[in-house]
């Protein structure tokens, strides 16, 4: 991805934090970053609004973070005063061994070259440094709302549908010299209505809808809206839980 007028989170920047956990989430998983990464100055690739970013700020830890959405960073704005940038992952404007940590949440397979990314990374971190990565969740849930999600995903993208999954992310991080040192699930419960999903497709809420054409809008994507709409108590939250994973990668020696 390359810092431009108008990048594809701008279009869902007003509605982000609703859609992904609120202030909730965001706590939640600063507390496992603020656990895993030691002290001193963080990165945050693909800060987005700062929820996390924010949430370890008032923690007392001194966070920077940098995102190609200008839409985006006028929420994170608030929330990290002074300390956001817009910059592309694969080309960070900082100076080598910059930080004791960075981390990713949901976002490092959106980079325009992983492996470009990763270097980056290598880059700006200090010796004995630490990359955290939260992948993109693309695993089957037992709930039937996320199972009518999967499914639609896994049509969509086809060979593609373990994009920014572990697996993938782990592949790639060996061939750039990073070795897994540990892994922490990540659940997340909350309640979601099967119509409120519907809504979220609708509007295109997720990466992977953005460029979706309309015949595979028509045939993948409108049947799963509509079969969402058609669970029974449709406009009832009901509780979910997603597990996601923190993946602890070190520069190999």
């Amino acid at each position: 991805m390359s810092a431009q007028a108008t990048a594809p989170f701008d279009k869902i920047a007003d509605r982000y934090d609703r859609s992904r956990g609120g202030e909730e989430r965001g706590e939640q998983f600063a507390g496992v970053m603020d656990e895993l990464l030691g002290d001193g100055p963080l990165l945050e690739l693909g800060v987005g609004t700062a929820l996390v970013g924010g949430a370890l700020a008032r923690r007392g830890r001194d966070v920077c973070g940098v995102d190609v959405s200008a839409g985006m960073l006028g929420y994170a704005r608030d929330r990290l005063p002074g300390r956001i940038a817009l910059a592309d992952v694969c080309r960070l404007p900082f100076k080598d061994a910059s930080f004791a940590g960075c981390y990713a949440v949901w976002m490092l397979h959106l980079a325009s070259d992983v492996p470009t990314a990763l270097a980056a990374v290598r880059r700006v971190l200090r010796p004995g440094g630490r990359l955290v990565v939260v992948p993109a969740n693309n695993r089957p849930r037992e709930d039937a709302i996320g199972q009518l999600v999967y499914a639609m995903q896994v049509r969509l993208l086809g060979e593609r549908s373990d994009k920014g999954g572990a697996g993938e992310l782990l592949r790639l991080a060996e061939k750039c010299g990073f070795t897994q040192t540990d892994r922490r699930d990540l659940p997340q419960t909350y309640q979601h209505a099967p119509a409120a999903m519907a809504r979220e497709i609708e509007r295109r809420n997720f990466s992977s809808l953005q460029d979706v054409g309309e015949t595979e809008w028509r045939e993948i994507v409108q049947p799963t809206i509509d079969a969402l709409r058609a669970l029974p108590e449709a406009e009832v939250p009901r509780d979910r839980t997603t597990v996601h994973e923190a993946i602890v990668l070190e520069p190999a020696p």
